[in-house]
């Protein structure tokens, strides 16, 4: 996702009209929001104020997300097709934890720490990741591949 770097000012012409016009003070509640949010916090907020529709992800939940250029260097992207890991460009994972130091889950985290499926020689190796919440797409465990794949060969093995 690309990134960029708002002037300060610009940033409070966005968070402004967010605010009811009964505030009494409201250009302090807006400075102080400003104020108390880090910037990452702050592009989270306003991104997520500023879309249609923004789904908020749970622990344990399974996502997809498209990875960057290098993620796949170390893994045959061929095979991750072919054993339902890897799909029209996505990756699946499920939500381990939030990517703060705090000990309770939050699902406003501008990151999250994901354990991603991947192939690497003959088993499924899962890797520890942070990914920026934005990117993340909620995908139930029975919509991947892997496991539709996994359950139908289970059932040739019964039904044999």
């Amino acid at each position: 996702m690309r990134k960029i770097n708002l002037p300060i000012k610009l940033v409070r012409k966005l968070i402004d009209p967010l605010f009811n016009k009964e505030i009494r003070d409201k250009q302090f509640v807006v400075d102080s929001l400003m104020a108390m949010l880090p910037d990452y916090q702050l592009e989270m907020f306003i991104e997520i104020s500023n879309r249609t529709k923004f789904n908020i992800l749970s622990k344990g939940e399974h996502v997809k997300f498209k990875p960057t250029g290098y993620f796949l260097d170390d893994y045959d992207e061929d095979i991750l097709i072919d054993k339902g890991l890897y799909k029209d460009g996505y990756l699946y994972a499920y939500i381990v934890e939030d990517d703060s130091y705090s000990s309770t889950f939050n699902p406003y985290s501008h990151k999250m720490k994901v354990f991603v499926y991947l192939w690497k020689g003959d088993e499924l190796e899962m890797n520890k990741v942070s990914i920026n919440t934005l990117e993340l797409i909620s995908s139930p465990k029975c919509d991947i591949p892997y496991f539709k794949l996994s359950v139908e060969e289970d059932e040739e093995i019964i039904q044999v």
